[in-house]
């Protein structure tokens, strides 16, 4: 079926990525997380080419496990300078499911890291529904608020980001 990780086939990147390298979050020779990442590598060039950050995908709906496995093991314990759960939130039809996304973040980000979120809202209803590409929750940044500070209770918006200092 749909994966409820969705991420579009096209090779654009989370325009999320976009704002963080303007606001310098990504550092040379830091690693980042990106979680529902997709299939595509494009955002491991940008981050790379613009920040000299590594960046790792772990999609278990995009990657094989082989890949998701490999990553696991790379990134827990606390091994990652920076997360990012780029429009992965918002195709996740139930709220156990994005907590387990969370604890994933919190698992893999060292102390002193960051966790970014960005969702995409879709027509900002609340009123979520199957789409032609999975499943979509149609909610405000501001309405993911709540469910984040479960496992990140410091959670904050800046700029229609959701942003966690570990």
């Amino acid at each position: 079926g749909m994966s409820p990780y969705f991420n579009s086939s096209s090779l654009k990147t989370a325009s999320a990525f976009t704002k963080l390298l303007k606001r310098n979050v990504f550092k040379k020779g830091e690693v980042n997380l990106d979680i529902g990442g997709g299939r595509f590598d494009n955002a491991n060039d940008l981050l790379k080419d613009k920040a000299g950050a590594k960046n790792i995908v772990y999609d278990p709906f995009n990657r094989t496990k082989a890949h998701n496995a490999k990553v696991a093991k790379q990134v827990s314990g606390g091994k990652v300078d920076t997360v990012t759960i780029n429009n992965t939130l918002n195709v996740i039809e139930d709220t156990p499911n994005q907590i387990r996304v969370l604890e994933q973040a919190k698992d893999a980000v060292k102390e002193n890291g960051k966790v970014y979120i960005s969702v995409y809202e879709g027509d900002r209803t609340g009123n979520g529904r199957p789409t032609s590409k999975g499943w979509q929750r149609n909610q405000k940044i501001e309405d993911y608020l709540e469910t984040v500070q479960q496992v990140f209770p410091d959670a904050r918006i800046e700029n229609k980001i959701i942003v966690i200092d570990n």
